[in-house]
């Protein structure tokens, strides 16, 4: 199964990782965009589990 988000990871909580920024988006720009990642994490894990047909998403932090 793929990772929940290609570039960074979510934490249990939430939260959200980078993993890497290969592409050099400004630190300000990469700050809007992980807030509007994580205040959607209930829906994209919602969607994550029936995308996938699964009742559990794994979280590695």
């Amino acid at each position: 199964m793929p990772s929940l988000f290609s570039v960074g990871t979510y934490t249990k909580s939430g939260g959200l990782i980078l993993a890497h920024n290969k592409s050099c988006i400004p630190q300000s720009d990469l700050n809007e965009l992980a807030q509007f990642i994580s205040a959607q994490f209930f829906f994209i894990c919602s969607e994550w589990k029936k995308h996938f047909k699964t009742d559990e998403i794994k979280f590695y932090c």
